[in-house]
């Protein structure tokens, strides 16, 4: 199993017709799941522009993410953007294509960049509970020397985050240790009362990266390899 995704900047028309249609596991062979979105940079305080879109999905392997990419008229929006394939490190919460059997340990052996995807469908009656608990933890998130880049990504109920560390190690400090403890006080927070009806925070090694995003929140392959 891999999980891909997908980002280009299109403008605020193209991106909103590309977020209105997913692709469904029964018309894409090899496909176990998928979800859009509007992409976003972390921690705004207003309402996100509307100007790139975003594919998140999980496969049975590279060859049918390379047959979608080849042949699915869904792919192609998405053309000329940045593209990431990913192996799963470790997971806590259900998601669906994502395996059962993906390790849950905090701990993980894995020597370069990891990227971390948040997903989570909204209780739309904890939607004030969980802006407050999100914002102050992606600051902390923005601002830590060891993020190289990060977003938020919305179509509600569906709501996520993407970002890509220096390492493993660094992650896991971050997301559990309580310096700074915003992010540790938005899991004490979902543990007292779930936000979600569903969700899934799944850490990933990047086994090929494509491609660039520009604009406020640039993003380059090469610079993450590096």
């Amino acid at each position: 199993m891999i999980a891909t995704v997908q980002l280009a900047d299109l403008g605020p028309a193209s991106t909103l017709r590309a977020i209105m249609r997913r692709p469904k596991p029964s018309d894409t062979p090899g496909l176990k799941g998928a979800e859009v979105a509007v992409f976003a940079p972390l921690a705004l305080s207003g309402p996100p522009p509307i100007r790139r879109a975003g594919l998140i999905a999980f496969w049975d392997d590279d060859d049918a993410f390379d047959r979608f990419v080849d042949n699915d008229p869904i792919s192609q929006r998405f053309s000329g953007g940045f593209q990431a394939r990913l192996r799963p490190l470790r997971a806590h919460g259900s998601w669906p294509g994502l395996p059962a059997d993906v390790p849950t340990s905090r701990a993980v052996q894995h020597d370069g960049p990891v990227v971390v995807l948040t997903l989570g469908r909204l209780r739309i009656s904890q939607a004030v509970r969980f802006l407050r608990t999100s914002r102050p933890a992606e600051r902390a998130a923005a601002a830590h020397d060891g993020m190289i880049w990060g977003s938020a990504a919305a179509r509600p109920p569906f709501v996520a985050t993407m970002s890509i560390w220096g390492d493993a190690q660094v992650t896991a400090a971050f997301a559990y240790g309580r310096q700074p403890p915003a992010h540790s006080d938005a899991i004490s927070a979902q543990q007292r009362k779930d936000f979600h009806r569903q969700s899934a925070f799944i850490r990933f090694a990047p086994t090929r990266l494509e491609g660039s995003l520009g604009g406020s929140n640039p993003l380059v392959a090469a610079e993450i390899a590096t």
